[in-house]
């Protein structure tokens, strides 16, 4: 399967599930998205500092973790929304997506 990785982990800190697909991701391969987020340069998400964050606990730390999480909400919304117009744009040439991503 191949998984669009900021997509990805916008998603998971939206909805604070750590899976692909169904399959729980491990810390192996949360820091692996994250170096691939980094070294790509594909975003400022990373999922180990979320989870740095939520460890911590303390107000600030909430804070920050809340403003992350409320700023991935707001670009997978916006990304949704391009990838609404696309399709709408697809609809009658013939060709159809098939990730389920597109459908949601």
């Amino acid at each position: 399967w191949l998984i669009d990785a900021p997509y990805l982990v916008m998603q998971v800190l939206r909805n604070w599930r750590f899976e692909a697909l169904g399959v729980p991701l491990n810390a192996s391969q949360i820091s692996a998205l994250d170096s691939h987020l980094k070294r790509c340069k594909l975003g400022p998400f990373r999922l180990c500092r979320a989870i740095e964050l939520f460890k911590d606990g303390s107000p600030s730390s909430k804070k920050e973790l809340d403003t992350i999480r409320t700023k991935a909400a707001r670009r997978l919304e916006m990304l949704r929304n391009v990838q609404r117009a696309r399709l709408q744009r697809l609809d009658g040439s013939g060709e159809r997506p098939t990730t389920r991503a597109l459908q949601q």
